[in-house]
């Protein structure tokens, strides 16, 4: 399901790299297997953003990770917006954020499989493509 195609990274993935969460070395196996093309929507990167500021840590270090790893973050463009914006009143029922919704937007856009600590994804729209991390 990952092996040979794109993945996006939700913020929950990253932030379990990072912090070496329950489940951070099947990212770090996606993040290091040969040709990884790796994406992250711009949504999500502030997101991760806003939770290590939260704890006290540097933003600046999160880019250095993304940079060093050769995520590319995706701009959150008119049409990934109109399609979030679609998405999320059917995700309600499931609690899905807003950012949720752009991560699975973008992976659907990029023919790519989202990779996730949230449970509640995988039950939500099999059109989908979702790898759990734990």
């Amino acid at each position: 399901m990952i092996n040979g195609e794109p993945v996006v990274l939700d913020a929950s993935a990253l932030l379990a790299l990072f912090h070496r969460e329950k489940g951070w070395e099947e990212v770090d196996r996606v993040m290091t297997r040969d040709n990884a093309e790796v994406y992250m929507s711009a949504v999500n990167y502030a997101e991760v953003l806003s939770k290590v500021a939260l704890h006290g840590k540097t933003p600046a270090l999160i880019s250095e990770v993304i940079h060093a790893l050769g995520i590319r973050v995706i701009d959150f463009d008119f049409n990934l917006a109109e399609q979030t914006g679609i998405l999320k009143p059917k995700t309600s029922e499931w609690g899905f954020s807003l950012g949720d919704c752009a991560c699975l937007t973008l992976a659907k856009h990029l023919n790519a499989t989202a990779l996730t600590a949230d449970t509640a994804w995988t039950n939500f729209d099999a059109s989908f493509r979702v790898k759990l991390i734990r």
